[in-house]
């Protein structure tokens, strides 16, 4: 396994505009930093993209939630292979909304540096909110999920997997936030496989869901018959065929 949880912020909420996190450390290892969201109500949180340290985050998907009658919404937004600080993260929120947010990071045991792979977001009213199947991802691969959902009662279910090998979702927390409520959770991935970051409940209710995946980004390495020669400030690339 080259990735492997760091560690999570408590949750908390805030309708300040903007909103500022506690200050939240990412440690040298450390190469993903995820921001979880879920807003109350079924409108979007406005004011544009969080940061952290000063960076723009990306984000993963879109907003989701339930296209009838939506009792909450959800975001899921990344940051990869930052200088390790000790910083606040800004969320905009010029709606004054309630926001719900948890920082998480994830470190890269191998050395390598991290790259977004995929992301999923999807949304009902139904039982088990499911973002989607990140198909066929190697050993090694992390990845981060957020629910949001009229349901206040829900627990995570291991994730169902096919192909070579499974992979156990390991939760941050479900919440009950009065007249709704959310979940995240985490999956380390141990066998090529396909992955559902998912949720078990067997009451139908509206809910948004999004997972995203992040893996090593590749190092390559030269061939015998390669070479490289620095020529005053550009590069030379020479390869002999064989």
């Amino acid at each position: 396994m080259s990735h492997a949880f760091g560690k999570a912020s408590t949750r908390t909420s805030s309708t300040g505009n903007p909103i500022t996190t506690a200050s939240f450390t990412v440690e040298r290892g450390e190469t993903i930093l995820v921001l979880l969201l879920k807003v109350n109500g079924g409108t979007n949180r406005a004011g544009g993209a969080p940061s952290w340290n000063g960076m723009t985050m990306t984000q993963a998907d879109t907003v989701q939630k339930a296209a009838t009658s939506p009792e909450a919404n959800c975001e899921l937004w990344y940051l990869l292979n930052m200088q390790p600080a000790a910083a606040t993260c800004t969320i905009p929120n010029t709606g004054g909304l309630t926001v719900f947010y948890t920082l998480a990071t994830a470190r890269d045991l191998s050395g390598k540096s991290a790259q977004f792979l995929e992301a999923k977001g999807n949304n009902g009213t139904s039982t088990n909110p499911n973002p989607g199947t990140h198909s066929t991802w190697p050993a090694g691969t992390i990845a981060f999920a957020v629910c949001c959902s009229g349901a206040t009662d829900f627990d995570p279910a291991t994730p169902a997997g096919t192909g070579f090998g499974t992979g156990t979702g390991t939760p941050l927390g479900t919440f009950d936030d009065g007249a709704h409520g959310g979940g995240q959770q985490y999956l380390e991935s141990t066998a090529v496989g396909n992955y559902t970051l998912l949720w078990s409940f067997g009451t139908s209710d509206d809910w948004g869901a999004i997972s995203a995946m992040f893996g090593d980004v590749p190092m390559f390495t030269l061939e015998n018959y390669q070479s490289v020669k620095v020529i005053g400030s550009g590069m030379k690339v020479t390869e002999t065929l064989r």
